[in-house]
């Protein structure tokens, strides 16, 4: 079983700092997924990619009913942290 979200912050560089359940953090790139999933393209509107937020029990990270990412994915992909100054 993959890490559950509790946090997640978009940054305006379409990066999304998330904080995982095991205490550890990663940072994921969203541009690439505007060009491999149609509905993600609507995510270069930055007020919509602003309303990210985690969903109920951290499973995915969500901005409307359309589009959502994975926690495993963000998990996999994303690019480990050590500093939680991306969440202050």
């Amino acid at each position: 079983m993959h890490p559950l979200l509790i946090k997640i912050k978009p940054q305006k560089d379409m990066k999304i700092p998330a904080l995982f359940d095991n205490g550890k953090s990663k940072v994921l790139d969203i541009k690439p997924y505007l060009s491999l999933f149609k509905p993600f393209k609507k995510l270069e509107n930055e007020a919509l990619f602003r309303k990210v937020r985690v969903d109920y029990g951290g499973h995915a990270a969500v901005w409307n009913d359309e589009i959502d990412l994975d926690a495993m994915d963000i998990w996999e992909e994303g690019v480990e942290v050590k500093d939680e100054k991306e969440f202050s």
